[in-house]
């Protein structure tokens, strides 16, 4: 999990980001309380005990269990036994936090690539219909698609091939030349590592 190696290993400030997006995160103020307190606690140990997030709160014990019941049941934080010299102990981790954020944040990205995606179909839309002085046809608007869509071929390249046209100009010629000069596998790669590097810019 990327996101807790980061917070681990580089000291990544994880309790700005859940103040920030709490709400969406669907936690309520105690919920966010006693998770940040979590956090805390777990820089230091991983041992469960209601006794040490009381001394770090104004909230009664059965209150708290209430809350990490809560916190249990949207999958936030777990609890397990766990043995060591023969003896029991709870542990809990907080991987259930860390999916939930990373999900938040690429379900953001995602909307971002969607948004520009459709920015640059029509973009690439009109360039065509200004060059060829008419409007495109439905398969080819379709065929347009397909490029960001399913090939996810770069958006200048495919703007500096219409542009290099001074004859032949088509929906069909141009993709041709776009499969000549592109790798639809190596372009996907490329983005998807752009697409993480984006998210973790922002954290």
């Amino acid at each position: 999990m990327i996101l807790k190696t980061i917070y681990e290993e580089y000291g990544f400030n994880i309790e700005s980001l859940l103040i920030k997006e709490a709400k969406r995160l669907n936690l309520t103020t105690k919920e966010l309380n006693v998770l940040l307190i979590l956090f805390s606690i777990s820089k230091k140990r991983r041992t469960f005990s209601l006794n040490a997030i009381s001394k770090r709160i104004d909230y009664n014990q059965n209150e708290i269990a209430q809350i990490l019941e809560s916190l249990l049941d949207k999958e936030f934080v777990k609890i397990t036994l766990e043995v060591a010299n023969t003896r029991e102990r709870e542990v809990f981790d907080l991987d259930g936090t860390f999916k939930k954020i990373t999900e938040l944040l690429t379900e953001d990205e995602n909307e971002k690539i969607k948004q520009q995606t459709q920015s640059n179909v029509t973009k690439t839309i009109e360039l065509f219909e200004n060059k060829l002085g008419r409007i495109l046809y439905p398969q080819e608007l379709e065929r347009i698609r397909t490029w960001y869509e399913t090939y996810n071929y770069d958006h200048n390249k495919i703007i500096d091939t219409i542009n290099n046209f001074e004859k032949g100009l088509s929906v069909v010629n141009v993709e041709k030349i776009l499969n000549m000069n592109l790798s639809p596998k190596t372009e996907l790669d490329q983005k998807t590592e752009q697409a993480l590097e984006r998210i973790f810019k922002k954290l």
